[in-house]
């Protein structure tokens, strides 16, 4: 079965930004992945656990969810985090972002068929093996941060600078994607839009 990931969707102009560091990082370093939108899509995770694609009650309780919640979310940048070989941008943890997170942890963890088996490519501490067997995600609850993961290096990198110019964007979309290997977003499931804008 395969883990599926309920993502934010950038907007085109950061997705685009991400995918161009991504490649620019690979062209100067060993890396895992490269951002390019096709097999590879630039994302945000709320909440990610086992489900079958073709669960038509996960969608549908997903979209129930995202309906109630009806409102665009903002995202202000908080810096650029470098964990694990995982180079990623950081945006604060709203009120709005913590609320969904929660929610969608709360009621589609209830609905998983099978144990968190993924192969995250890390060693998982203590904390983080509690919520995978809890709810299916390691980064569940206190230790959700938003973030959009750049690249990982296959190399010892201590630090690298972003130029990463832009401090606060509005998303409308969520994805839910199938993931793949490294906690990428592999392939887009389903669309879905978080508020009908004007």
């Amino acid at each position: 079965m395969p883990k599926l990931n309920i993502a934010i969707k950038p907007p085109l102009e950061i997705a685009n930004l991400a995918i161009k560091i991504s490649e620019n990082l690979s062209k100067k370093f060993s890396t895992e992945f490269v951002l390019d939108g096709i097999n590879c899509h630039p994302h945000i995770t709320v909440y990610s656990a086992n489900y079958s694609a073709q669960d038509v009650g996960f969608i549908k309780r997903t979209e129930e969810i995202l309906e109630n919640f009806n409102d665009n979310i903002n995202f202000i940048y908080a810096g650029v985090s470098l964990e694990r070989g995982y180079l990623g941008v950081e945006f604060k943890l709203t009120i709005k972002i913590k609320q969904l997170h929660e929610v969608l942890t709360r009621e589609l963890s209830l609905l998983r068929e099978e144990d968190d088996i993924f192969d995250y490519g890390i060693k998982l501490s203590k904390e983080e093996k509690y919520n995978v067997q809890k709810y299916g995600y390691p980064s569940a609850g206190i230790l959700y941060h938003p973030h959009l993961t750049i690249t990982r290096f296959t190399e010892s990198v201590i630090k690298e600078k972003l130029n990463w110019n832009i401090e606060k964007f509005e998303a409308t979309k969520v994805g839910i994607y199938i993931m793949g290997k490294n906690g990428t977003c592999a392939e887009l499931h389903k669309d879905i839009l978080i508020k009908n804008t004007p």
